[in-house]
């Protein structure tokens, strides 16, 4: 009898040990929650809204997309607003129009609810994104950057920065006057959270 109860408390040594392996690389990765890498692809449909700060000629355009990848499958909503830039469209964007991002608006919303907030803004003349658009046949591509500013559940008081390339095709500006049509990209950055 003696020696099944030494068994046993080696055992419970043994199982003691065991479970401290198991939980360790969870207690690292919880001490080191600064720069959670962020990357979530997605593909959607662009659609117009009435939103023109800028008064000028292009409005805003809301993006609805699926999307997957850090914390699991998501929806993300992006409302942007473009207007036509100083730059030069190059490389293999020669000859498209060239437009600076005025604002965006991200929402990353994940399957439990939980939702991601992010903003981009040309602020004091910085640039936050830049676009290339082919006005022969609606052709675009470009990047967007901005910062993650807080959401709902574990996202709650998260901070950060992304960057957002993306393209897709104009498939309605040109015979019906609005801007509508695919789009696809990424959501790229480092997320902090509290």
């Amino acid at each position: 009898m003696i020696k099944i109860l030494k068994t046993f408390r080696g055992g419970r040594r043994l199982l003691a040990i065991a479970i401290a392996l198991l939980v360790a690389p969870f207690a690292a990765t919880a001490d080191n929650s600064d720069n959670i890498p962020f990357n979530v692809s997605y593909a959607g449909t662009l659609v117009p809204i009435p939103v023109n700060l800028s008064g000028g000629p292009t409005g805003a355009t809301m993006l609805d997309a699926q999307s997957h990848g850090s914390f699991g499958a998501s929806m993300s909503h992006i409302v942007t607003e473009w207007v036509p830039g100083t730059g030069t469209c190059t490389d293999e964007y020669a000859g498209y129009d060239y437009y600076m991002l005025l604002h965006a608006s991200v929402v990353v919303t994940f399957a439990n609810n939980d939702q991601l907030f992010g903003a981009g803004a040309l602020w004091n003349g910085d640039l936050s994104g830049w676009m290339c658009l082919n006005p022969a046949d609606g052709h675009f591509a470009g990047v967007a950057a901005g910062g993650f500013s807080g959401g709902t559940g574990r996202f709650d008081g998260a901070t950060g920065t992304f960057t957002a390339p993306f393209s897709g095709y104009n498939i309605t500006a040109f015979t019906m006057g609005y801007g509508s049509g695919p789009i696809s990209g990424t959501i790229e950055g480092t997320l902090t959270l509290p």
